[in-house]
């Protein structure tokens, strides 16, 4: 068989076998394993997803696109679910999401406490001066408390 077309990410790759797994176009088109492989359908159908075992046949008529769709990551603090697009998050953005407002104040003290994090701070707290930022995963659990010394 004569090598078959596929366009990953916009990048245009050829593969030697009639079908393809999930986990072989990441590797092919250089994506993170743990990302939301789609294959791209025409409007007014939606896009397919495809698991890392999940085979796709490349022989079909036409070039197979394949997109990645960013995760949707949420959040929990004290106890509201709340969606959030950045990888990394500030004690200064908590306490916003928390409270509503940051002082930055002498006199006040914020502390976040938080669990289910990502292998880099899976769990522990923050404070302006300890680990006043932290990576983000989804249903990671934050949670605050705020003090006037005054």
């Amino acid at each position: 068989m004569s090598s078959l077309k596929l366009i990953i990410e916009g990048q245009p790759y050829t593969w030697d076998h009639q079908y393809i797994t999930g986990e072989q176009v990441k590797t092919l088109g250089h994506l993170a394993s743990d990302s939301d492989l789609y294959l791209a359908i025409r409007d007014p159908y939606r896009d397919e997803p495809i698991s890392n075992h999940e085979k796709v046949d490349l022989a079909r008529a036409g070039i197979e696109q394949f997109i990645v769709k960013e995760k949707e990551v949420h959040i929990i603090v004290n106890g509201v679910r709340t969606k959030w697009d950045k990888p990394r998050i500030t004690l200064e953005e908590l306490v916003v999401i928390a409270y509503g407002v940051y002082h930055p104040e002498e006199n006040w003290v914020y502390t976040m406490a938080y669990e289910d994090g990502p292998k880099q701070n899976p769990e522990g707290s923050m404070t302006k001066d300890k680990n006043p930022i932290v990576f983000v995963k989804n249903k990671m659990v934050f949670h605050g408390s705020a003090s006037d010394k005054s």
